[in-house]
């Protein structure tokens, strides 16, 4: 998913996004003024690329986890900054987001459903 932003330093976009998070497990600031955020579940060299293509180089990745061939890439096409945020934050914050936007689409008729998670299951 990828958003335009109204334009800010870099700084400011991260420390936004790693607010919204909660925190961040890694930040890896290349620097310059930010006209979009791209949230991520795959982090990879082709993925980065097509990021850049559609919206250029000003741009905070906000991912799970840190893959060094995303890195890379992001690097190389001089991406604003990468921020990664864990696993399972960035995965719990997608259905607490999601929940919220069924809520308003069914005008607050859903119920909670709480999944048990099982100890030591990433997938």
């Amino acid at each position: 998913m990828v958003g335009r932003i109204t334009e800010v330093g870099v700084g400011v976009a991260v420390e936004k996004v790693v607010t919204v998070f909660g925190d961040a497990e890694v930040v890896e600031v290349m620097g310059g003024e930010v006209r979009a955020l791209a949230c991520l579940n795959v982090f990879n060299a082709e993925v980065v690329d097509r990021v850049v293509e559609s919206v250029g180089e000003g741009v905070v990745i906000v991912t799970g986890q840190r893959r060094e061939e995303g890195m890379k890439r992001a690097k190389e096409r001089e991406v604003g900054a990468v921020v990664c945020v864990g696993h399972r934050r960035s995965e719990g914050w997608g259905i607490r987001w999601l929940k919220g936007e069924i809520g308003r689409w069914s005008e607050g008729r859903v119920e909670a459903v709480v999944v048990e998670e099982v100890e030591g299951d990433e997938d």
